[in-house]
Parts: C-alpha cells; sequence; structure tokens
C-alpha cells in the first residue's frame, strides 16, 4: 500500500491473507532446495497465529521399510494359511471345507471362486455370524449356483472385472485366445458370461455385444416416430423398467424400484415423465400381472393432463400370455405357422427380436472379415435390423439381461420362453431377477397390430359433420 502526505512518501507492505501467501506468476524456485531455504526464511504464520498452527512436520515414525513392519518377522509370524501382525493382533487366515468361518470373527471375509463351491448353503450358514462384510469373487459357472445368484441379486452390489479392463490384453490377445479355447469356455471364463454353457439361449451373448453402436459402424441414423415399453414390478426384488427406441435403435431404458405396498399409479406418473422427457407419444405396457392396473392409473392421468392442456398420451396393453399374431403366417426358417410353432405372444415377441439380433451379426461378421461398410449399408434393411445405444448407465445390466431366457418345448410342442433357468428349485428360482429391462425390448419389437388412436374432438367434429350432411338429405 502506497500511503503519501505533504511532506514524505512512505511505503508500507501489508501482508496477504493466509489463502494468498504462496499466489505467485511464474515459477517459486530454480530448485526444490532453494524452494525450502526460501520458505525457512520467510515461511511461517505470524507471532499471534504461530499459537495456533504450524508449518513443521513431525518426525517420522519410522525411518526404513523394516521400521513399518511393526514387528513382524516372516519366520515367527506366518503359519499355514495364517498371517499374524504382533503390532495390531489382526490376522489374515485362510480357511477351507464346509466349515470356514464357523466360531470366528473377521471384519471382511473374501470367498474366493464362490460359484464354484460344492455345498454353497453350508457356507452360508457358517458365514452367517462370522462378518458383516463378505465378497464372493469367482469366474462364472452357469446359472445353478449360489454366486450365480447372488450376481442377478439386485440387492446385492456387483462389480464385473472383465478381461478388457487389463491393459496387458488387446484385440489381438482375443483373437489368439479363442482360436485356443472352446467358444464356451471363453466365454464363460473371459467375457463373465453365465449363459455360455446354457443350452437354448434365445439371444447368445455375442450377438447382443456385437449389436451396441453398431449403426454407427454402418452410418446409420435412426427415422421416424419414438416409441416405448412399460414392464410393471411385481412383487419381492422386482423392479419396474421402461425402454426407449426410433427405428431400429434401442436408446434408452431404465429401471426402478416398486412401492412396497404395490401402489402402482407412481409407476405409471413416472412413464408419463419419461414419455414427456424424450418426446415419445405413448407406450406399452405389460398387461399380465400387476401391470393390468397401468390401465385405470394411466386413464386418470391423461383426464387430468387434458384438463391441464397437456397432452394426452396412448397407453396400450401387451399381453405376453396373450394369442400369437398373425397366427396362420409362415415362421421364417420354419414351415410351420405361427399359432402351430408359439405357445403365445412372450414366445413369438422373444423368437422376433432374436431375429432382429441374428440378421444384425450376420452383417457385422462379413464387416469384421473385410467388407466395405458403405457398401453392406446399402444392403441392409432396417426394419430386420436393431442396434442398441452404447451411453445410458444400464447398458451393460440390459445387455446381460438379453441373453438370460431361453427357449423350450411346452407339452404341445410349441415354443415357450423361460425367463429365469436355473434349474427346478424353488428358491434359485425366486432369488433370480426376472430380465425386466429386456422384456421392454422385446415389447417394443413384437408383432402386433398398430393400434390408431383418434384423437376424441376429431370424432366429435366428425360426428358434426355427419349429422349436418344427415339433416341436409332430410
Amino acid at each position: 500500500m502506497l500511503a503519501s502526505s505533504n511532506t514524505a512518501r512512505v511505503l508500507t507492505i501489508r501482508a496477504p491473507d493466509f489463502s494468498t501467501l504462496l499466489a505467485v506468476a511464474g515459477p517459486l524456485a530454480r530448485s526444490a532446495g532453494d524452494l525450502l531455504a526460501a520458505l525457512k526464511v520467510i515461511g511461517g504464520p505470524t507471532a499471534w497465529d504461530a499459537k495456533a498452527w504450524k508449518w513443521t512436520m513431525p518426525e517420522p515414525r519410522a525411518k526404513s521399510l523394516k521400521e513399518f513392519r511393526g514387528g513382524f518377522d516372516i519366520k515367527k509370524h506366518t503359519a499355514h494359511m495364517r498371517i499374524t501382525f504382533p503390532e495390531t493382533g489382526a490376522s489374515i487366515t485362510g480357511e477351507a471345507g464346509d466349515n470356514i468361518g464357523r466360531g470366528g470373527r473377521k471384519a471382511i471375509y473374501f470367498v474366493d471362486e464362490s460359484a464354484h463351491i460344492p455345498n454353497p448353503k453350508a457356507l452360508d450358514a457358517s458365514l452367517s455370524a462370522n462378518t458383516d462384510c463378505r465378497q464372493d469373487m469367482s469366474s462364472v459357472f452357469g446359472m445353478n449356483n449360489s454366486f450365480a445368484e447372488r450376481a442377478h441379486n439386485s440387492n446385492i452390489e456387483r462389480f464385473n472385472f472383465h478381461w478388457k479392463d487389463d491393459p496387458r490384453k488387446d484385440d489381438e490377445w482375443e483373437k489368439r485366445k479363442r482360436n485356443e479355447l472352446d467358444p464356451v469356455i471363453f466365454e464363460a471364463e473371459y467375457n463373465c458370461n453365465f449363459m455360455a454353457s446354457v443350452e437354448g439361449v434365445v439371444i447368445p451373448s455375442a450377438w447382443v455385444i456385437a449389436a451396441v453402436d453398431v449403426h454407427k459402424r454402418f452410418g446409420l441414423m435412426p427415422q421416424g416416430k419414438k416409441k416405448a415399453a412399460l414392464d410393471v414390478a411385481d412383487t419381492g426384488q422386482d423392479k419396474n423398467a421402461m425402454g426407449l427406441a426410433q427405428q431400429f435403435l434401442i436408446s434408452y431404458v431404465e429401471s426402478w424400484k416398486g412401492t412396497a405396498d404395490l401402489d402402482i399409479y407412481h409407476t405409471a406418473e413416472r412413464s408419463f415423465l419419461l414419455c414427456d422427457q424424450n418426446g415419445v407419444d405413448g407406450y406399452l405396457y405389460d398387461a399380465d400381472g400387476l401391470g393390468a392396473g397401468i390401465r385405470g392409473d394411466a386413464r386418470k392421468i391423461n383426464e387430468a393432463r387434458v384438463a391441464a392442456g397437456s397432452k394426452r398420451l396412448s397407453v396400450q396393453p401387451f399381453r405376453g400370455s396373450g394369442e400369437v399374431h398373425n397366427p396362420e403366417e409362415i415362421v421364417p426358417g420354419t414351415e410351420r405357422t405361427a399359432g402351430d410353432f408359439f405357445e403365445n405372444a412372450k414366445a413369438q415377441g422373444w423368437w422376433t427380436l432374436r431375429q432382429r439380433f441374428q440378421y444384425t451379426y450376420r452383417f457385422v461378421e462379413r464387416l469384421n472379415s473385410g467388407e466395405d461398410a458403405i457398401a453392406l449399408a446399402m444392403e441392409i434393411d432396417v426394419s430386420k435390423f436393431i442396434s442398441i445405444a452404447g451411453d445410458f448407465a444400464e447398458r451393460a445390466k440390459f445387455c446381460m439381461e438379453l441373453s438370460q431366457p431361453v427357449w423350450g418345448l411346452s407339452k404341445n410342442g410349441k415354443m415357450m420362453v423361460d425367463k429365469c433357468p436355473v434349474g427346478t428349485k424353488t428358491e434359485v428360482r425366486k432369488s433370480i431377477s426376472s430380465p425386466n429391462l429386456a422384456d421392454t425390448a422385446m415389447m417394443l419389437y413384437a408383432p402386433r397390430a398398430e393400434v390408431i388412436v383418434i384423437h376424441p374432438g376429431v370424432l366429435a367434429a366428425t360426428a358434426a359433420i355427419h349429422h349436418t350432411a344427415a339433416g341436409a338429405r332430410r
């Protein structure tokens, strides 16, 4: 600060605030040694602050790595499957067998290769009172095991460590490994595909993975009207799910928990909000089970919207348990009619979705073999094509769910779909989540008769014109 008077000019300097003590335009010093010397001279608090804080660091409690061992000696403190730390009394213990953890107490327990444990229920019982933090780790081994139950339980947080997360592995490594291993082994061991060893998967995982952002590889952009589908949560761990699509592109899927009292009015409200946010003028909903209640709630919401001057949304039912669409039509690749081939509309919908992924995958294989993308794009029939946007939060879960359902034959010899293929054990089946996100994709592309929605005002105007014309004739 420069102060002036009639007799003299006095230059005084006020210390900056604490936050600007080290504010400089350029380097602080030529080297770390110079900086240390400068800070020793000018650094530190002023007199009245010195009692509260200091710039000096406390002496380190150890000066070598050996001193940080806390008295640990590898010869004294390691035994078979046990490491102890004398300074803290902590230990790391390895155990095996059905009674691991029984009678003990641990801060955290890691269960390695959990999918391959021969008696998981006994292990669960012995660990039940051992720890509040259990971590299961494993390569996948199909769906009919305790690890798969946990991996697909929406109440348990899951982390996937994929081979692509390893910087040492690249596309050349993948190609070499695929040539060395059986395809099922590679999918299970490296791609974390729980369904790799399950027979009769409707949509193979490889087809799904190939469809992620595939439209960009061919330079295709979706056009036309957007559409949506809603799968309503059932009881337990089930979740509501809504999917959005435009032409061949599945652009977004989202899931959320239902209410404990099974009041689905909130679900209907949220589905309307998602439609408004994404420019969709209506949606299909699963009308089997609890979803049947959407009709009444949607009607109330539409009445309120019209009264407030907002646009009415078209809400139409989809009944997977209902009859197939166009039952006399021949199913592609067979000599049977749809009515004779499919058990119900759900089976028809999933098979139609499978055909889209298969059609797309064949073009991806040709592209990967070196064919020109533009030339291939000219051949693609977008009414048979499908692509999954790669930028929404639940894409990984959605892709996994698409490969969860399997197909089989009913007692009548017709194709039917099982969405939770985990064997016949009731307790296991109950623990596996239904693929609600994938169900929305099935509804979006299931064959059905298009519903033409006519605004009430148009109907009233038409009726008035008809009445006027009839009066004129009289």
